[in-house]
């Protein structure tokens, strides 16, 4: 296996101008107020929690322009007491970059189209058992800038930008929907909002 690896990257050497391997973490900022309706404050889901992973290549004879593929971990999980209000969303993501730069610093702007999916809502509020939801899968998008250092095979760095995240009808494996108590429309997420990464990684 370790061979087909170091295969791999001698290949890859001769189409790449360069091939980024990184781990992500960050956050980004949102208020899904539809889902937060009638929660009590200390359990409201603001802004999520991400952990990523991403290859990145940058083919030589393209001036610049690359793409890869990234796969992220949404989370957050409030407690009060004995109740619990988590949500979860794994996105996997198409992304196309062009750097200005790519040599011992890099920087450039970053597209990302993906699908949102295994969105998990888990609720127990007043209640001796929770009921986890599961919502449709759904399209997202993000924009933003990339940026950071090369020393040796080592990538630092970071990505700031904007993302749309969202999940729509949620529901149980019995088909009972997510609702909102008071009038009884269907709940749906909205995270979408601004996003920072922190980046740790190998350039080869």
């Amino acid at each position: 296996m370790k061979y087909l690896i170091v295969l791999y990257f001698l290949a890859a050497s001769s189409v790449f101008a360069s091939v980024d391997i990184r781990m992500s973490l960050g956050r980004n900022f949102s208020d899904p107020s539809s889902l937060n309706e009638n929660i009590p404050s200390a359990l409201k889901l603001n802004g999520l929690t991400l952990l990523g992973f991403d290859v990145l290549g940058n083919p030589q004879g393209l001036n610049g322009f690359g793409g890869g593929l990234r796969f992220d971990n949404f989370s957050k999980n409030k407690k009060d007491a004995s109740d619990v209000y988590s949500f979860n969303a794994a996105v996997l993501t198409a992304l196309l970059n062009y750097r200005l730069v790519n040599s011992g610093t890099y920087y450039g702007p970053i597209l990302g189209i993906g699908m949102a999916h295994n969105c998990e809502l888990e609720s127990k509020i007043n209640s001796s058992s929770s009921t986890t939801y599961i919502a449709q899968n759904n399209m997202s998008y993000s924009l933003g800038a990339e940026g950071g250092w090369h020393v040796g095979h080592l990538a630092v760095g970071g990505e700031l930008g904007y993302m749309s995240l969202k999940a729509k009808n949620f529901k149980t494996e019995t088909d009972t929907y997510l609702t909102n108590t008071s009038n009884g429309n269907l709940k749906s997420a909205n995270f979408s909002g601004i996003y920072y990464r922190f980046q740790i990684g190998m350039r080869f």
